[in-house]
């Protein structure tokens, strides 16, 4: 998978679901920026304010990731609107770099427990496009433990797209065709 097929429907699931998306630019690359609200009962009457910043790179190393999922939380902060975080409102910023060369660290710090912030949520997330593999961290911790499944489910529904192999033909298809396009099988 190359950006061009992967950001596309990264983008359009994001706007289907009514996020506002933007450019812009962090840690010297060009960025997409989809931004959203979440309010749920379940979080204690909070409403969390979803920052989606998108970057790609030749090759990610783990002081790239650092630094973008760094900047990508200051923006977010910086561009958060509503409520003071802390006051029933908080921000998840999802920091994705998508590259067909992710080094080894780079990939285990995105699976280590994000750093704590107050109301503020920081969670690194790479898509290597060689492999169409997705890395991030999938726990709960205790503080902030709340909030975590709907952060995995998020990052499930959005940004881990991935293609499938057809039963009948072993031809490469959509993760969400339930009809091959080459051979006609229904699964």
């Amino acid at each position: 998978m190359d950006n061009k097929t992967y950001l596309p429907k990264v983008y359009d699931k994001l706007q289907q679901d009514g996020f506002e998306l933007k450019v812009d630019k962090i840690s010297g690359l060009d960025v997409s920026v989809a931004i959203n609200k979440k309010f749920k009962l379940a979080w204690m009457a909070t409403q969390m304010n979803i920052f989606v910043i998108v970057g790609s790179s030749d090759r990610i190393s783990r002081n790239d990731i650092e630094v973008f999922s760094k900047n990508s939380l200051e923006y977010t902060i910086k561009n958060n609107q509503g409520l003071p975080r802390g006051v029933q409102s908080g921000v998840v910023s999802f920091s994705l770099l998508t590259s067909k060369s992710i080094d080894e660290d780079a990939k285990q710090f995105a699976k280590e427990r994000p750093k704590k912030h107050f109301a503020a949520f920081e969670y690194p997330v790479l898509f290597d496009l060689i492999h169409n593999q997705i890395f991030y961290y999938n726990k709960t911790p205790f503080f902030g433990g709340i909030y975590y499944k709907f952060f995995r489910n998020f990052i499930e529904k959005y940004l881990n797209i991935t293609e499938r192999t057809c039963p009948g033909c072993g031809r490469a298809i959509p993760f969400d065709a339930s009809i091959c396009p080459y051979c006609g099988k229904k699964f």
